[in-house]
C-alpha cells in the first residue's frame, strides 16, 4: 500500500510549503490597506460552531468555542473521530506494533471508556493522524485504514472488527450499502514512477464481503489534497462512479519540477453493467479554455472528481503546465454546466489539487501551490452562484500541509500544517504539530490550533 500512495505525480518533487503563523491563543489577520480619511477596516472574529477533536502530544482534546477539555491522559493515542451521537472513536497504541479501538463517551465533565477492542493484525508502520477513518453515511460503521488493510468497525459499543478487501482509496456509496476501492491492474508494479493503472471494485459492506470488478485501466490521483483519498466519486445517486482514465501512459516533464499524465479523461462507469462512458475529454476542455486563456499549453490534465452527497453534480479542476487552470462542474447527464478559466499573470506558475464540496454542497474548495514568484500554498473557494473565486488562505512559512477539510457549518477550512519548531528554556528546540483554521466568510482571518485537528463537530 505504501507504493500505491507514494508514487503519484507531483508528490516526489513538492517544494517546501508553509502556513500563515499566529501566536498561541491569538488570531491574526492579513494586513489591509487603511481606507483614506477613515479608520482601518476591522474584521470581527468569526464564531467556531460545534466541537473540534484535536490530537496533541498523544492525547485527545475537545475544543468547543474558546474552551478546551482534555479527554485522555495516557499519551498513546494515534487518531480519532467524533461520532454522530457525540462520542469519540479512537485508535490507541498499546505496543510497538499493536493498537486497540476505543469508544469514549463524554457527558459534561465526565469521560468514560465504553469499549476497547484490540486490533488483531500488527501494524509495523506509523498510523497517520488523519485521513484514515472514514465513517459510513448513517454513522453506524467506520472504515479504518492501516498500512495494509481496511477494517470496518461497527460503532455500536461492541467494536467487532470485519476485515475488508485489500485495496486503495476505499469509499462508501451514498447509501452506505457498498464500499468501492482500487487495486493495481494485474498486480503490476510501478516502473520509472510512470502512472499506474488500477481496477475498480465494489463490495457489499454489510454482509460477508463479496467483491466484483466494475472498471479497469483507471488512473489514480495524488491523494493528500483532502481529508480522504477520494480518487473516484459516486455518481447518479450511487448507481455509477466517476473515475479518471488515460489511453496511453504518456508523461510530460517541465523544468524538472513537474511530471504528470497528459490528456486524461473523466469517465462514468455503470455499476450494474460495468459499461464505461466518456464524459469529459481533456482536448475538449483545452479548446474551451483556450478561448479565454490563449497562453494555455497543448496538454491539459483533469483532476480527480468530487460529487455532491446525492451524486447529481460533479466538480473538477483542469490545468495545463502550469499557467492556466479551470474550475468546472458537470450535471448528471454529463453536460458541462460551467467552466471558469483562470490565467495567471506572466512569470507566475501554480499547480492545483482536487476539489472538495462544502457540507451544504453549494461551494467547492481546492488546494494549490504558487511556484513563482515565490513558493506559497493556498486554498481558494469557488461559488457557482456568483462564479466568484476567493482566496481564503495562503502561506509560505511551514513545510507542506497535510490533510484539510471544511468545518461542518461551511464557515471555516481547517488545515493540518505539519510541524512548527519552537525554542523553550535552555535553547531546546521542540517540534509541535500545528493546525490552522481559515475563515471562509472573512478571507485572510486565520487562527492557530496547537495539535492535529482530527474531526470537527461530527462524523461526515
Amino acid at each position: 500500500m505504501r507504493i500505491l500512495r507514494t508514487t503519484y505525480f507531483l508528490v516526489a518533487l513538492i517544494m517546501a510549503l508553509s502556513v500563515v503563523g499566529c501566536r498561541h491563543g491569538h488570531s491574526e489577520m492579513t494586513e489591509q490597506e487603511p481606507i483614506p480619511d477613515e479608520q482601518p477596516t476591522v474584521v470581527p472574529t468569526p464564531e467556531r460552531a460545534g466541537k473540534i477533536l484535536v490530537l496533541r502530544d498523544g492525547d485527545l482534546h475537545l475544543l468547543e468555542g474558546q474552551s478546551e477539555h482534555r479527554i485522555t491522559q495516557s499519551a498513546d493515542y494515534a487518531t480519532g473521530m467524533l461520532t454522530r451521537d457525540g462520542r469519540v472513536f479512537a485508535l490507541r497504541q498499546t505496543g510497538k506494533e499493536s493498537y486497540s479501538f476505543v469508544l469514549i463517551e463524554i457527558e459534561a465533565s465526565a469521560v468514560s471508556t465504553i469499549a476497547e477492542h484490540p486490533l488483531a493484525h500488527p501494524l509495523p508502520d506509523r498510523i497517520e493522524p488523519s485521513g484514515y477513518l472514514l465513517p459510513s453515511p448513517d454513522g453506524k460503521d467506520v472504515l479504518v485504514f492501516t498500512s495494509e488493510f481496511y477494517f470496518m468497525v461497527p460503532l455500536d459499543g461492541r467494536l467487532g472488527v470485519k476485515a475488508m478487501p485489500l485495496g486503495c482509496c476505499d469509499s462508501w456509496s451514498p447509501d452506505g450499502s457498498m464500499v468501492g476501492y482500487l487495486t493495481l491492474a494485474g498486480g503490476r508494479q510501478p516502473v520509472d514512477e510512470r502512472p499506474l493503472k488500477f481496477d475498480l471494485w465494489v463490495t457489499d459492506s454489510r454482509l460477508k464481503p463479496s467483491s466484483r470488478q466494475v472498471g479497469a485501466g483507471l488512473m489514480d490521483w495524488f491523494d493528500f489534497f483532502g481529508r480522504n483519498a477520494d480518487n473516484f466519486a459516486w455518481w447518479n445517486k450511487g448507481s455509477a462512479v466517476l473515475a479518471l482514465s488515460s489511453d496511453e501512459e504518456t508523461w510530460i516533464e517541465r523544468e524538472r519540477q513537474l511530471r504528470g499524465p497528459v490528456n486524461n479523461r473523466l469517465v462514468s462507469i455503470d455499476l450494474a453493467t460495468a459499461e464505461e462512458r466518456d464524459l469529459l475529454l481533456s482536448w475538449d476542455l483545452h479548446k474551451r479554455m483556450k478561448r479565454e486563456a490563449p497562453s494555455i499549453e497543448d496538454e491539459v490534465v483533469i483532476s480527480a472528481p468530487a460529487t455532491t452527497k446525492d451524486g447529481d453534480r460533479a466538480a473538477f479542476l483542469a490545468m495545463d503546465y502550469m499557467r492556466v487552470y479551470g474550475v468546472g462542474m458537470l450535471e448528471t447527464d454529463g453536460q458541462l454546466e460551467r467552466l471558469i478559466t483562470v490565467e495567471l499573470p506572466e512569470r507566475e506558475l501554480a499547480t492545483m489539487g482536487a476539489p472538495v464540496w462544502s457540507p451544504d454542497d453549494t461551494r467547492i474548495a481546492y488546494f494549490g501551490w504558487r511556484w513563482r514568484p515565490s513558493v506559497k500554498a493556498f486554498i481558494e473557494v469557488f461559488d457557482p452562484s456568483t462564479d466568484s473565486i476567493t482566496k481564503i488562505w495562503e502561506s509560505h512559512e511551514h513545510p507542506k500541509p497535510g490533510h484539510w477539510d471544511w468545518s461542518p457549518d461551511g464557515e471555516w477550512v481547517w488545515i493540518i500544517a505539519a510541524v512548527r519548531v519552537e525554542e523553550r528554556h535552555g535553547g531546546i528546540r521542540v517540534p509541535r504539530d500545528v493546525s490552522m483554521l481559515a475563515s471562509v466568510t472573512h478571507p485572510g482571518h486565520v487562527e492557530t490550533v496547537y495539535g492535529i485537528v482530527l474531526d470537527w463537530c461530527c462524523a461526515r
